[in-house]
Protein backbone atom coordinates (compact mmCIF):
# COMPACT_ATOMS: atom_id res chain seq x y z
CA UNK A 1 0.00 0.00 0.00
CA UNK A 2 1.49 3.35 -0.95
CA UNK A 3 0.60 6.53 0.86
CA UNK A 4 -0.93 9.06 -1.53
CA UNK A 5 1.13 12.19 -2.10
CA UNK A 6 0.13 14.92 0.28
CA UNK A 7 -1.03 18.27 -1.04
CA UNK A 8 2.09 20.26 -0.25
CA UNK A 9 4.12 17.96 -2.48
CA UNK A 10 2.00 18.85 -5.50
CA UNK A 11 4.01 21.03 -7.84
CA UNK A 12 7.30 20.43 -5.99
CA UNK A 13 9.96 19.73 -8.58
CA UNK A 14 13.24 17.91 -8.37
CA UNK A 15 16.23 20.22 -8.45
CA UNK A 16 19.87 20.13 -9.51
CA UNK A 17 22.90 22.26 -8.76
CA UNK A 18 24.50 24.47 -11.39
CA UNK A 19 27.67 22.38 -11.00
CA UNK A 20 25.89 19.08 -11.65
CA UNK A 21 26.69 17.31 -14.95
CA UNK A 22 24.35 17.74 -17.90
CA UNK A 23 23.06 14.19 -17.37
CA UNK A 24 21.71 15.24 -13.96
CA UNK A 25 19.86 18.16 -15.54
CA UNK A 26 18.44 15.86 -18.21
CA UNK A 27 17.30 13.38 -15.57
CA UNK A 28 15.64 16.19 -13.61
CA UNK A 29 13.79 17.36 -16.72
CA UNK A 30 12.59 13.84 -17.55
CA UNK A 31 11.09 13.17 -14.10
CA UNK A 32 7.32 13.51 -14.25
CA UNK A 33 5.39 15.10 -11.40
CA UNK A 34 3.64 11.75 -10.93
CA UNK A 35 6.96 9.92 -10.48
CA UNK A 36 8.22 12.66 -8.18
CA UNK A 37 5.13 12.44 -5.99
CA UNK A 38 5.27 8.63 -6.08
CA UNK A 39 8.89 8.55 -4.89
CA UNK A 40 8.15 10.95 -2.05
CA UNK A 41 5.03 8.98 -1.10
CA UNK A 42 7.05 5.74 -1.11
CA UNK A 43 9.66 7.16 1.28
CA UNK A 44 6.89 8.46 3.57
CA UNK A 45 5.12 5.09 3.49
CA UNK A 46 8.29 3.23 4.40
CA UNK A 47 9.11 5.54 7.31
CA UNK A 48 5.51 5.52 8.57
CA UNK A 49 5.07 1.74 8.33
CA UNK A 50 8.55 0.50 9.30
CA UNK A 51 9.80 3.35 11.48
CA UNK A 52 13.08 5.27 11.21
CA UNK A 53 15.48 3.96 8.55
CA UNK A 54 18.82 4.78 6.96
CA UNK A 55 18.84 5.51 3.22
CA UNK A 56 20.22 2.08 2.31
CA UNK A 57 17.46 0.41 4.34
CA UNK A 58 14.82 2.58 2.64
CA UNK A 59 16.10 1.21 -0.68
CA UNK A 60 16.04 -2.40 0.52
CA UNK A 61 12.51 -2.09 1.89
CA UNK A 62 11.37 -0.36 -1.31
CA UNK A 63 12.76 -3.17 -3.47
CA UNK A 64 10.92 -5.73 -1.32
CA UNK A 65 7.68 -3.71 -1.45
CA UNK A 66 7.98 -3.39 -5.24
CA UNK A 67 8.57 -7.14 -5.58
CA UNK A 68 5.39 -7.75 -3.58
CA UNK A 69 3.42 -5.31 -5.74
CA UNK A 70 3.13 -2.62 -3.06
CA UNK A 71 4.97 0.06 -5.07
CA UNK A 72 4.11 1.01 -8.66
CA UNK A 73 7.57 2.14 -9.75
CA UNK A 74 10.91 0.49 -9.06
CA UNK A 75 12.94 3.46 -7.90
CA UNK A 76 16.71 3.81 -7.76
CA UNK A 77 18.74 4.48 -4.63
CA UNK A 78 19.63 8.00 -5.80
CA UNK A 79 15.96 8.80 -6.54
CA UNK A 80 14.89 7.58 -3.09
CA UNK A 81 17.68 9.58 -1.39
CA UNK A 82 16.64 12.66 -3.33
CA UNK A 83 12.98 12.10 -2.41
CA UNK A 84 13.98 11.71 1.24
CA UNK A 85 16.00 14.96 1.03
CA UNK A 86 13.02 16.75 -0.56
CA UNK A 87 10.85 15.54 2.32
CA UNK A 88 13.43 16.84 4.82
CA UNK A 89 13.31 20.22 3.06
CA UNK A 90 9.48 20.17 3.26
CA UNK A 91 9.55 19.25 6.97
CA UNK A 92 8.02 15.77 6.69
CA UNK A 93 11.18 13.82 7.52
CA UNK A 94 13.86 14.56 10.11
CA UNK A 95 17.21 13.12 11.17
CA UNK A 96 16.82 11.01 14.28
CA UNK A 97 19.34 10.74 17.12
CA UNK A 98 20.14 7.16 16.16
CA UNK A 99 22.65 5.94 13.63
CA UNK A 100 22.93 2.83 11.52
CA UNK A 101 25.74 1.04 9.73
CA UNK A 102 25.86 0.50 5.99
CA UNK A 103 26.60 -3.00 4.70
CA UNK A 104 30.25 -1.89 4.38
CA UNK A 105 30.31 -0.78 8.03
CA UNK A 106 30.16 2.99 7.58
CA UNK A 107 28.01 5.15 9.83
CA UNK A 108 24.71 6.23 8.31
CA UNK A 109 22.11 8.78 9.40
CA UNK A 110 18.71 7.40 10.36
CA UNK A 111 15.65 9.29 9.11
CA UNK A 112 12.19 9.41 10.65
CA UNK A 113 8.73 10.53 9.66
CA UNK A 114 7.50 13.65 11.46
CA UNK A 115 4.32 12.94 13.35
CA UNK A 116 2.70 13.91 16.66
CA UNK A 117 5.45 12.07 18.59
CA UNK A 118 8.35 13.61 16.69
CA UNK A 119 9.58 17.16 17.11
CA UNK A 120 10.92 19.09 14.17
Amino acid sequence: MTVPAIGVLDGHRADTRATDPETSHAARDSLSEEALAESQAEVLAILRIYGPQADHDILTIHELRHGLGHARFLLSGPRLRTARHELVELGYVVATPGEARTPSGRKAQVWGYVNERTTR
